[in-house]
């Protein structure tokens, strides 16, 4: 009988595939080609019987009907947020064999590590580990725990090592108990060189003030490795802050974050709305939502025009509200502050056109 139940659970185990919820998330928040990847490479291993597999880009280039650019954003994206990370297989004398992908995040156990690997090259944790506390819900924090002061323990060590404990005596941040990975590690070398290890302690502790209190209006939760990540591999040409760079002491983020900016001044005249946010009709400061899919272009188009028209005015509200719309999950304070002074400039020019179009609209 206790044969027979482990020949059903074996059969049992090679036909399913058991993810976190909480990696599937971050996969297709990453982006849908990544997580196709990822998909790719899980499939993979189950054919394989091995989370560290062996996967051409010519192999998947072909399985996915992808080309080099998509198949290269969709890996880099996987192995900066430690989802996978590559592997060598030398021989005696040191020669490269084979490269490898293993597989991280996998809860399988009916996978086996049965390659000679070594030298990694970038990754994030053990072969089938699993984030078991990136569901940690937020705790309420308190001036005595929040802050670095006078009685905070900083562990003795390597200064990574530091930094790590430090995120994760932190409640109410995501924690992470697994050890720093060399892509992850190499991150943190950056920014201590860019910013300094005492503003990195900083810009954790207003993180984490930011994420506790009511008054600030920023509540997106990153891991460790998304925070680092973030803020030292930007897209060539962008000069958009994200991560650890958006709570530096120099940022002043407690004041950028707070709701009570001056950012609140902002009711747009072009539109009619009851609320700000009408989630069944799908609209904030009466705007459709998916108006704000646009607002690269309309930046472009208000920021270059020399002699505005109305239009241009209404497009201004409606990148405003766009950037408002997404604050909580991607800031980008200095641009509302641009906007909102070009607004109360153009607003008097404006002004009594947009109530002759909406008397004739029958909204005013």
């Amino acid at each position: 009988m206790k044969d027979s139940n482990k020949q059903i659970y074996d059969e049992f185990e090679k036909e399913i595939v058991v993810l976190h919820l909480t990696t599937v998330v971050r996969l297709f928040d990453l982006s849908a080609n990544a997580a196709t990847l990822y998909l790719f490479y899980v499939k993979t291993a189950k054919i394989q019987k091995t989370n560290s597999i062996w996967a051409t880009n010519i192999f998947c280039k072909r399985g996915l009907g992808w080309g080099d650019k998509t198949l290269k954003d969709a890996r880099k994206s996987l192995k900066t947020f430690g989802f996978i990370e590559d592997k060598v297989d030398r021989d005696k004398n040191g020669k490269i064999k084979k490269h490898y992908t293993v597989i991280h995040y996998l809860k399988n156990n009916g996978l086996t590590e049965n390659h000679s690997v070594d030298n990694t090259i970038s990754g994030y944790k053990e072969s089938n580990a699993v984030d078991e506390n990136l569901n940690a819900k937020e705790e309420e924090s308190n001036d005595s725990s929040s802050c670095m002061n006078e009685n905070t323990t900083i562990y003795e060590g390597d200064p990574h090592e530091k930094i790590f404990s430090y995120w994760n005596s932190k409640t109410n941040l995501l924690k992470d108990d697994t050890l720093l990975a060399p892509g992850i590690k190499r991150n943190v070398t950056v920014a201590m060189k860019r910013y300094s290890y005492n503003n990195i302690i900083k810009a954790i502790d207003n993180y984490s003030i930011i994420l506790s209190k009511d008054k600030y209006f920023f509540k997106h939760k990153w891991t460790f490795s998304e925070f680092f990540a973030r803020a030292v591999l930007k897209r060539k040409g962008s000069s958009k802050k994200s991560g650890l760079v958006l709570f530096l002491p120099e940022n002043k983020p407690l004041q950028v974050f707070s709701s009570s900016s001056p950012t609140t001044e902002f009711k747009p005249i072009c539109f009619v709305y009851n609320k700000i946010y009408d989630d069944t009709a799908k609209q904030y400061y009466g705007i459709d939502i998916y108006r704000f899919n646009e607002l690269e272009s309309l930046m472009y188009e208000v920021d270059t025009v020399r002699e505005p028209k109305y239009y241009h005015f209404e497009d201004l509200e409606v990148i405003i509200a766009g950037l408002l719309f997404s604050k909580r999950a991607s800031p980008r304070p200095e641009l509302v502050k641009k906007y909102i002074e070009l607004w109360k400039k153009w607003k008097p020019k404006f002004k009594k056109q947009v109530a002759e179009r909406l008397k004739v609209s029958g909204n005013y």
